[in-house]
């Protein structure tokens, strides 16, 4: 996650970001970064629907708009 902190700091970009998040787990590593660079949006996909319920969890703390997804096989 530092690499990702990294490259989210050294962004030449002056508007909020779009935050895509493969494999997102329960999004807590993406929070912290959430003060660095202001974020219009966040999107999470993952295969685990217990996963995406802690999330969801997570982000509702936040002041960012989010998405989840559950990735299916069908």
């Amino acid at each position: 996650m530092e690499l990702t902190a990294e490259e989210i700091r050294n962004m030449n970009v002056d508007h909020p970001i779009n935050v895509l998040d493969i494999g997102c787990g329960d999004a807590s590593p993406f929070i912290p970064l959430f003060d660095i660079r202001p974020v219009a949006s966040y999107t999470g996909y993952d295969l685990s629907e217990v996963a995406i319920e802690y999330s969801r969890t997570n982000l509702s703390n936040t002041k960012v708009a989010f998405e989840l997804h559950i990735v299916t096989g069908k």
